[in-house]
Formats: C-alpha cells, structure tokens, sequence
C-alpha cells in the first residue's frame, strides 16, 4: 500500500486524525497534486485552526499555485495563531511564516 492510500485509510477510521491529514497533504504535494493537497490543508485549517504547523506549508502551497494574496493571508492567519499558542512549536513555525512572508513580499518588488 502506498503512503497516500495507508494516510487515507487512516483517516477513514478516524477522520478528525490532524496528524495523517497534515501528513497526507504533504504526501499529496510531493505526487504533484497541488489542488488536492492545498484543499486538504484547507480541510485541517477549517478542523483545526490551532494546528500552527499548516500554514507555513499551506501558504507555500498557495504561492507555488500562483496565487501569492492568499498565501500571504494564510501568513498572516497563521502568525495570529501561532502567537496565540504561546508554545516552543508554535514559536519556532511562527519563525517559518515571518522569513515565508518576507520572501513572498520581496517577490513582489521583483
């Protein structure tokens, strides 16, 4: 079984698993398929709003799709939860979405 087949079975036993969704979005990306793992990351978003580690991904995500506003407003969401979590995971991925954010807006200026 495949690593997308096996992260999907899992989530049919337990659908609210954030850990295999997050996992399954990644896996998606990396077979190439873009949409299905930006709507995935979208579904954990929506889930589980409090899970700082998607946004740094999904807003990659977004940028790589060519839609660099919405990843910059998933940035944006993301420092706000990841400031809110007031964890060392949430401190280090806010880190991620500052240096992504930067990135994103000096793209701009090019």
């Amino acid at each position: 079984m495949d690593r997308i087949a096996l992260l999907r079975s899992f989530l049919e036993a337990d659908p609210s698993d954030t850990f295999s969704t997050f996992a399954l979005a990644l896996e998606l990306h990396k077979t190439g398929e873009l949409t299905e793992a930006i709507a995935t990351f979208e579904r954990l978003r929506l889930a589980s709003p409090s899970y700082t580690g998607l946004y740094y991904h999904l807003a990659r995500f977004y940028k790589e799709a060519g839609n660099q506003e919405q990843g910059l407003r998933i940035i944006d969401e993301g420092i706000s939860v990841c400031k809110a979590a007031a964890s060392s995971e949430g401190r280090k991925d806010l880190a991620e979405l500052y240096t992504l954010r930067d990135s994103l807006l000096h793209d701009d200026e090019d």
